[in-house]
């Protein structure tokens, strides 16, 4: 029995599933995003780069793969 992403999401459990996956993934991911701004000295009231690292994070991994 073949099932589809559909299928999966739309059912009561799948869909708490993915809540609790998409809930790990952010909690494991915001506590990177402010290492990220200790190691390269961003200061807490510097609104400019705290809006682009993570854009220039989410950015750059692409090209790396590519080369």
């Amino acid at each position: 029995m073949k099932m589809n992403w559909a299928t999966i999401l739309t059912h009561p459990l799948g869909i708490f599933i993915a809540g609790l996956l998409a809930t790990f993934l952010w909690g494991s991911a915001f506590p990177v995003v402010k290492m990220n701004y200790v190691m390269f000295s961003i200061a807490k009231d510097d609104f400019f780069y705290k809006l682009n690292l993570p854009g220039i994070v989410l950015f750059l991994p692409p090209y790396f793969y590519c080369c």
